[in-house]
């Protein structure tokens, strides 16, 4: 089961619609949650001629190399481009935040409106609302992961981690890629309202 704490405003809407909002990163209280500086972009040299050739893989060769050599001498151009386009995919996707408990005092102070809004009881079917759905990683220290060594678990990392100091949420998280607002969920997955 998970829960979603919010206020009578957002629960009309909620029901009104039968669709949950995923908001875009860009507006979170948590400046580190889904930040690019969680992650290393720094390529080193084989990285850049692998990054190169398959960006470049309908060029001759000596266009390739030109470009490797360009980006050797300046691996921040790289660093650069793929923070800024992963960042701008981030924000321009959606997230919608669920608890796997119901009576925590702070979550009914800071999404409930103070204890006078509701929190939605559901099924735990979420990832059929999302492109993928994961407990938050909770760490205490914001650990950066280098983009080029594990083949995505960067973004896992980017998406799913945050500080310890939330870990009072005990967060399952949804997260669409590229996309945000409202999403419709069955309304036979909505068991009760506290």
């Amino acid at each position: 089961l998970l829960f979603k704490y919010t206020t009578i405003t957002n629960l009309l809407k909620i029901l009104e619609s039968k669709s949950l909002w995923f908001s875009s990163p860009k507006v979170f209280n948590d400046p580190y949650d889904c930040n690019t500086n969680l992650i290393n972009f720094t390529p080193n040299h084989l990285e850049i001629a692998k990054l190169i050739n398959d960006k470049l893989s309908d060029h001759n060769r000596s266009v390739r190399r030109e470009e490797i050599q360009k980006n050797k001498r300046n691996p921040y151009r790289i660093k650069n481009q793929l923070s800024e386009s992963l960042q701008d995919t981030l924000n321009n996707s959606g997230v919608c935040c669920f608890s796997e408990i119901n009576d925590d005092t702070l979550m009914w102070s800071h999404y409930a409106n103070n204890h006078k809004g509701v929190c939605l009881k559901f099924k735990s079917n979420i990832s059929e609302l999302s492109t993928m759905s994961s407990k938050i990683n909770y760490k205490n220290v914001h650990e950066k992961v280098n983009f080029f060594a594990l083949d995505g678990y960067c973004i896992y990392h980017v998406i799913f981690s945050k500080s310890f100091d939330w870990s009072y949420e005990k967060e399952v998280r949804a997260f669409n890629f590229l996309s945000n607002g409202k999403v419709k969920f069955d309304k036979n997955d909505l068991i009760e309202i506290i």
